[in-house]
Formats: C-alpha cells, structure tokens, sequence
C-alpha cells in the first residue's frame, strides 16, 4: 500500500548484498577454522564414548529405589555442599 514498485525492488538488492556480505563471513570462519586440522586425542574420545555407551546401557538397569537413592544423594550434595563452602568462604578467610 504506501510502496511503489521501485522501493521493493531497493529493499530486494539490500537484502541480497546483505545475504552475500553473511556468507562471506561465515565462509571466513570455516576458513580459520582449526577443528579438522588437530589430532584427535584418542584417550579423551575413548572416554566419551564410553560414557555415552554406560548412559544408554543405564536404562535398562532403572528401578525406582535407585531413583529414590540418587535424588536423596542429589539434594545431599547439593544441599549440604553448597552450605559447608559458604560457612568455609565466610568464617575462614
């Protein structure tokens, strides 16, 4: 309503210099980018994965009394060891 066809066809060649001016950026960050060119550092990918195996071999171990077991440690840790550090921070300086 108010745009004539001259005004689309501006906002259009905007649009596609700001589209290419992106690409080439994120093209020069591929560029830089080192993630292929390292060595994989195999002792750290071995444990990855075996955590990720263990994860996924966990479900079929599930029974409700471990949940119990592990939200109880859970608010233990968490509970307990968020206090015992800030009475530590505050009265041993």
């Amino acid at each position: 309503m108010g745009h004539s066809t001259r005004e689309w066809g501006a906002v259009g060649v905007t649009e596609s210099m700001e589209t290419e001016s992106r690409t080439r950026e994120t093209m020069s960050i591929f560029e830089r980018d080192k993630t292929f060119t390292q060595p994989i550092i195999w002792t750290s990918t071995l444990f990855m994965i075996g955590f990720h195996v263990a994860a996924i071999a966990a479900l079929f171990f599930f029974t409700w009394k471990a949940l119990a077991v592990s939200m109880l440690l859970w608010w233990v840790s968490g509970s307990l060891g968020k206090c015992s550090q800030i009475l530590r921070l505050l009265f041993h300086p």
